[in-house]
């Protein structure tokens, strides 16, 4: 009996190139550009208005993706589990924003923030894992110690810095010294992260940075 030969099929894949994700493209843009955005000679305020258009600006475009691709039949994202009490609880008090003042101006824009906010909020838990999270916290730590290094050059008075920087108070691109310590508090946590998760030689940047937040 002869031996019957067996057809060896080869099957070809397909490996397909991984796309950009443009809901965490646009987060990690926001987390960095957010602490160092200022528009000096642009706008009369230099350090909130071009924060909170660029955090209304995010969220807008992050929603207009999301209705695009829900309208035109592709695939999205949406959650597989309940809503956490405590993030209801959160939504909840938002609301807070409606009476913020009386000033129908600022009431508006706090109302304008706050949604915005839980827009990304939604959109960084919904697409975010534990290797797009890295990237994020490394976004944070980068910002967050260049913000460092422009405290510690207008605390020094140091000619290096832009004369629209050379205030009073040390305010950085925050603005506020008491927003200014309140924001360094984030990147020291995420740098305190990146230091557990990563190795070797890659922890020598983290801690470089953390020294320089805690200096700031």
């Amino acid at each position: 009996m002869g031996k019957k030969k067996k057809n060896k099929e080869i099957k070809i894949q397909h490996i397909e190139k991984p796309e950009i994700d443009p809901f965490i493209f646009i987060i990690l843009v926001l987390t960095f550009l957010i602490p160092i955005l200022v528009t000096p000679y642009l706008l009369e305020n230099i350090y909130n208005l071009p924060k909170t258009l660029l955090i209304v600006s995010g969220a807008f475009l992050m929603m207009a993706i999301y209705c695009t691709r829900f309208v035109t039949g592709r695939r999205i994202r949406y959650p597989k589990t309940t809503t956490p009490v405590w993030l209801i609880l959160v939504v909840c008090l938002n609301f807070i924003s409606f009476f913020y003042t009386q000033n129908i101006y600022y009431t508006s824009v706090a109302v304008l923030l706050n949604i915005s906010a839980l827009i990304i909020f939604y959109f960084a838990a919904l697409c975010t894992d534990t290797r797009k999270s890295i990237w994020i916290l490394t976004a944070i730590a980068v910002s967050g110690g260049i913000v460092s290094l422009i405290t510690c050059l207008q605390y020094t008075e140091s000619p290096l810095l832009f004369p629209w920087l050379k205030t009073a108070r040390v305010v950085s691109t925050i603005g506020n010294s008491n927003y200014l310590g309140a924001y360094l508090l984030f990147p020291l946590f995420a740098l305190l992260g990146l230091i557990f998760l990563a190795k070797d030689y890659y922890r020598i940047f983290p801690a470089v940075l953390i020294i320089l937040v805690c200096v700031a």
